[in-house]
């Protein structure tokens, strides 16, 4: 970063913040108070001390929508206090994160106080094996969830509350290879989600009681290899489209003489394997 580029408080775009350890501390952007719209904070693992992520004071960035924050791997030590003092001002409307290497996130990620927060973005995050509950966020409509590896179980928690995820309309799950199963979903979680995908879960076993989500419109499943039979209450009748790739599930839902064909003979379009 340019040396005291602190000093332009009036400075509204900085799209990529890069720390370092003499230029680019974090502190520099402690009056920059008027930045706006999006910024990425990049090589997070140079942060020297916990001090000067606090000073970077980044609940004061009231114009801030879109905020990235990005380490180099997951091996950088100081990771969990470094994001717990990175909160956001609660204007926030789309967060990322990269490749974090924390254990557990900080409240403040699932704080309902973020009332205006659309879409999250998590990848990487490779020891994390406890997923925050993000369902308590009021507008949150979009979720991506890639690459953590310890993950095992999604439960009850990720939602936060009796009626989760409310304004939720898309879910990604990719690459989480130690994934068992996904429980806990009850007729009032997740009203309005019309996209859910999952993919490269090779031990998943099980998906919670789909036919509970009236507003799903595409299920997409790829790439988990243990995945053995559709949820026995079958899908909702609200789905237009079902695809399924590289699972024991295609054979099930094979059209001529699949187990589950009659849970999703009533969708619209069915991609089963290299079959349309």
């Amino acid at each position: 970063m340019p040396f005291g580029i602190g000093k332009l408080i009036g400075l509204q775009t900085i799209r990529e913040f890069i720390v370092g350890p003499e230029r680019g501390q974090l502190m520099e952007l402690k009056d920059m108070n008027s930045i706006r719209g999006s910024l990425y904070i990049k090589q997070l693992k140079k942060v020297n001390n916990i001090e000067e992520v606090v000073e970077a004071k980044l609940a004061d960035k009231e114009y801030l929508n879109i905020l990235e924050l990005q380490w180099t791997s997951t091996a950088d030590g100081n990771s969990d206090n470094v994001l717990q003092e990175l909160k956001p001002c609660g204007n926030l409307k789309e967060l990322t994160l990269r490749r974090y290497g924390g254990r557990m996130f900080p409240t403040w990620v699932s704080d309902p106080s973020f009332s205006k927060l659309t879409s999250i973005c998590l990848y990487d995050c490779e020891k994390c094996g406890l997923l925050p509950p993000l369902g308590k966020l009021p507008k949150l409509k979009f979720l991506k969830i890639v690459g953590m590896f310890e993950l095992t179980v999604i439960g009850e928690t990720f939602l936060g509350c009796d009626a989760g995820f409310q304004s939720l309309e898309t879910l990604e799950i990719c690459e989480m290879p130690k994934l068992e199963c996904w429980v806990g979903l009850c007729n009032k979680d997740m009203e309005s989600l019309c996209k859910l995908i999952s993919i490269e879960c090779p031990q998943m076993v099980m998906l919670p009681s789909l036919h509970y989500l009236r507003s799903l419109k595409k299920l997409e499943i790829e790439s988990c290899t243990k995945l053995p039979f559709m949820p026995d209450e079958g899908l909702t009748s609200s789905i237009k489209t079902l695809i399924i790739t590289e699972c024991p599930l295609e054979d099930r839902c094979r059209r001529n003489g699949g187990q589950d064909w009659e849970k999703i003979k009533h969708i619209p379009y069915i991609e089963i394997g290299d079959i349309y």
